[in-house]
């Protein structure tokens, strides 16, 4: 696995963790249900949210990085194309027929 993967898997462990501390925390502090659940709910809409924009920003990466690999493939081609659109007829004729060939 690469970095990125294995940075993402301790984020949601520290997540996980840091939410059980705040579970038992709660059931030890507070006898009443409504103020564990409303300690829980903030601890794990912050977590939550944390965690979503890491690997938003993970998935964001990627992408970015998938499409400036492609649009250099495009702009390897395209010089290509420039450089034989430059020759003289006949040294692109022969360049044509040699790649036409199965």
């Amino acid at each position: 696995m690469d970095d990125k993967t294995w940075l993402g898997f301790w984020v949601v462990i520290a997540g996980l963790l840091v939410l059980l501390t705040a579970y038992g925390m709660a059931i030890w502090k507070y006898s009443s249900a409504a103020d564990a659940s409303t300690l829980l709910a903030a601890a794990t809409g912050t977590i939550g949210a944390v965690v979503g924009a890491f690997f938003g920003i993970q998935a964001g990466a990627s992408g970015k990085d998938k499409a400036e690999a492609a649009r250099d493939d495009v702009q390897k081609k395209f010089d290509r194309l420039l450089a034989v659109q430059s020759l003289p007829d006949s040294e692109r004729q022969k360049l044509v027929q040699e790649y036409s060939r199965p």
